[in-house]
């Protein structure tokens, strides 16, 4: 009898804990699937607003001291968990020394329902915290204000964007050498500090960095500094032909140079044409005011505009050349590390050549010719 008393007994006990049991699970249930509800709708609230701003922008800048920041891309690229990359390029000004020049920042971004941007971006080593910074969606613009604090002194950011690409092109990413391929000799080339190096080495013919792609009528802009023992330049509108050297084949690089002469004799921007014709557009005879426009050891600023038959050269705002020619109508560019006799310089040997800011204008030629300068000596070379 005790058995069947005490066993009812201990059945309902049971079963009224497995119905609070059941309940609270019920419970956690309901409260897990709620969270996880809130969860979905903010991640897809959040998705949303990433979405409705990843993209690229462009724009330009202010920083702290000396002034002002150009030619910025800012590119928006929503994550898996709807946080944003971000990546900008930028000219800093040279005044900033290492870091000025072409340089690259990134971190991730927030984006929340009024549209504001956290977070942060590095670059280098230095942090930088993104504040009061905001997307318009609608009119894809974008305003990023950041600063950073090193040794008590505050750096402050700001860059703007928006949706109309700007006319020049970089060619150089600043990070390595993609859309470059090297021709001709065995010479190396590097990537430092949103730079190109190349490196002269004795036993080889000149070595080009050229770009994949070829150009026809453009405007050019680029920035070198080289060391006095090495000659240099840009090849515009080139092309290989096959050679043969100590019995071995080579792709041999011709066409129009735009010289980089750190020697006494002062031809920079002269146009010479490489592995054919020899010098087009010699500095001295036609204009030898602008022999002086190099300078050693510092970085020196190019402009071409290359536009039909006529080529034009600048370095560092003084006009230099002023060809006509018909030869090539169009072709890859290339930087050359000339060759090097480590007989006559063997100081030579691992001399450098350096390459930034390299950009090109394809486009509206006309409208962007460089008018602000004094006409100088035309040279016409074609044949009749």
């Amino acid at each position: 009898m005790i058995r069947f008393n005490v066993l009812p007994h201990f059945c309902n006990v049971y079963f009224l804990r497995q119905r609070s049991t059941l309940s609270i699970c019920a419970w956690l249930f309901l409260i897990a699937f709620s969270c996880a509800s809130s969860r979905q709708s903010a991640t897809a609230a959040s998705s949303e607003y990433a979405a409705n701003v990843e993209g690229v922008y462009y724009g330009s800048g202010k920083l702290w001291n000396p002034g002002d920041v150009k030619d910025v891309v800012i590119t928006l690229t929503r994550d898996k968990d709807n946080t944003l990359t971000a990546n900008i390029e930028a000219t800093l000004p040279v005044e900033l020394r290492q870091i000025g020049g072409r340089q690259y920042f990134a971190g991730n971004l927030t984006v929340t329902p009024d549209y504001t941007l956290t977070g942060s971006l590095k670059l280098f080593i230095i942090k930088f915290t993104v504040k009061d910074s905001s997307v318009d969606p609608a009119n894809h613009t974008i305003k990023l204000n950041f600063s950073s604090t090193i040794m008590g002194h505050t750096l402050d950011f700001e860059l703007t964007g928006g949706p109309e690409k700007p006319a020049q092109t970089y060619l150089f990413n600043g990070r390595d050498l993609t859309g470059w391929v090297k021709r001709g000799g065995n010479a190396e080339f590097t990537v430092e500090n949103g730079e190109i190096i190349g490196v002269a080495q004795g036993g080889t013919s000149s070595t080009f960095l050229c770009t994949e792609k070829e150009y026809g009528d453009f405007i050019l802009e680029y920035e070198i500094k080289v060391d006095t023992a090495l000659n240099s330049g840009m090849q515009i509108r080139s092309h290989t032909r096959p050679e043969t050297k100590d019995g071995i084949a080579y792709d041999r690089v011709f066409g129009y140079q735009v010289e980089v002469d750190p020697s006494e004799r002062g031809w920079s921007a002269g146009i010479y044409d490489e592995a054919r014709n020899g010098w087009l557009y010699p500095v001295t005879p036609h204009n030898p005011d602008a022999v002086t426009a190099f300078k050693n050891n510092e970085w020196n600023r190019f402009r071409v505009e290359a536009i039909g038959n006529n080529i034009k050269t600048w370095l560092n705002e003084i006009p230099v050349a002023d060809l006509t020619v018909d030869l090539d109508a169009s072709g890859f560019l290339g930087l050359q590390v000339h060759s090097v006799d480590l007989t006559d310089k063997p100081w030579a040997e691992d001399a450098e050549v350096r390459l930034r800011n390299i950009r090109i204008m394809t486009e509206n030629l006309e409208a962007n010719r460089k008018t602000d300068t004094q006409p100088i000596t035309r040279v016409n070379v074609i044949k009749p």
